[in-house]
């Protein structure tokens, strides 16, 4: 039996609509600001959720959300962080300033992992880390770079100790539909993707994409109904 998602939207008032777009952008990751803000409206939750602000906003009941949106101390909180928000997303940044003459260029950026955030784990070690860190500088300074990674369906290892005393792994199935990553779809909405010869046969790949304040990365899926068991597998666990 297919079971299909069912994915509960928040329906946030007209004056916490910025905390969408905000949740759906690595930016808050290095924005105490933005964080703050998650936190102030519910720091269990905020826990409970894997610091996903996206999956957060979700939970909160609809009562809670129409209080917040008449708090004025609050909503001017929200109004501020975004008005950081998208500066940060708009100004001209270093790239600009040095090299005027090579606007229209883009940078693709490879590596298996991308670690930018403990709400989307699909990393596993300093690769990762340290490939996010580029993503995070490189939109500070407005280079014109794109990244390119694996959606990986399972992130990295999480360890407890079971009744025993006997230290154990488990590695969690991420929901991509609660997380801030969006599906690529072409202008007639289907699912954007790409065919792929892997050792003779074809396997159809899927694009997700991460918004990493101004930089996209595209996230490949090949976890697609109608591959090859083997193909479906490789972006199984980073």
């Amino acid at each position: 039996m297919k079971i299909h998602p069912y994915v509960v939207a928040p329906n946030l008032p007209a004056r916490l609509q910025p905390l969408r777009e905000m949740a759906m952008n690595l930016w808050y990751s290095w924005s105490w600001d933005a964080k703050r803000l998650f936190i102030r409206m519910d720091g269990d939750l905020w826990d409970a959720c894997g610091h996903s602000p996206i999956r957060m906003l979700g939970r909160i009941p609809q009562e809670r959300l129409e209080e917040f949106a008449r708090d004025e101390s609050f909503v001017a909180s929200v109004e501020r962080t975004y008005e950081q928000f998208r500066a940060a997303l708009g100004r001209p940044g270093w790239f600009d300033r040095a090299h005027a003459d090579r606007k229209g260029d883009t940078i693709a950026y490879f590596s298996a992992e991308f670690g930018l955030d403990v709400a989307l784990p699909i990393y596993s070690g300093g690769l990762g880390v340290l490939s996010g860190d580029h993503l995070k500088t490189a939109s500070d300074l407005g280079l014109p770079l794109a990244g390119v990674g694996l959606l990986y369906s399972r992130g990295y290892g999480r360890q407890y100790l079971n009744a025993d005393g006997w230290q154990q792994e488990e590695y969690p199935e991420n929901d991509w539909y609660t997380s801030p990553v969006t599906l690529e779809r072409d202008a007639s909405g289907k699912p954007r993707e790409v065919s792929v010869n892997l050792a003779g046969s074809e396997a159809r790949v899927r694009i997700w994409r991460v918004d990493v304040g101004r930089i996209p990365l595209y996230l490949l899926d090949t976890n697609v109904e109608g591959n090859a068991p083997e193909h479906r597998v490789i972006a199984r666990t980073a």
